[in-house]
């Protein structure tokens, strides 16, 4: 059986990459983003979507945009193999959290 991909699994799925890249827990990735856990998991499973300001906060975060969210995963695959942008994010998540140094949640990569 063949799996045809919809805008909302890419984007899910990108939003899930994107997250399992910078941290080791949802609980980090939900507060990072200022949202809920549970809000954060129907992002990640796609049954709901986020507003603007939850956009925002990826942007913001991230610096991943909304339209790079729906990019095709390989092309999505590539954008996160940038390691320039995504050191970027990483200083970006060291400061959006609290703004503290003793405050900030440690960033932790899985291997693989």
């Amino acid at each position: 059986m063949v799996r045809i991909w919809t805008l909302e699994d890419t984007f899910s799925t990108n939003l899930r990459r994107l997250l399992y890249f910078h941290h080791a827990t949802g609980k980090e990735a939900a507060q990072a983003l200022g949202v809920a856990h549970h809000t954060l998991s129907s992002w990640l499973t796609g049954k709901r979507r986020p507003g603007s300001q939850g956009l925002i906060a990826i942007d913001k975060v991230y610096g991943v945009s909304p339209r790079e969210l729906e990019l095709p995963l390989a092309d999505f695959a590539q954008l996160l193999a940038d390691r320039e942008r995504m050191a970027h994010a990483d200083k970006n998540l060291r400061v959006f959290i609290d703004g503290k140094p003793e405050h900030v949640v440690p960033l932790r990569r899985r291997r693989r």
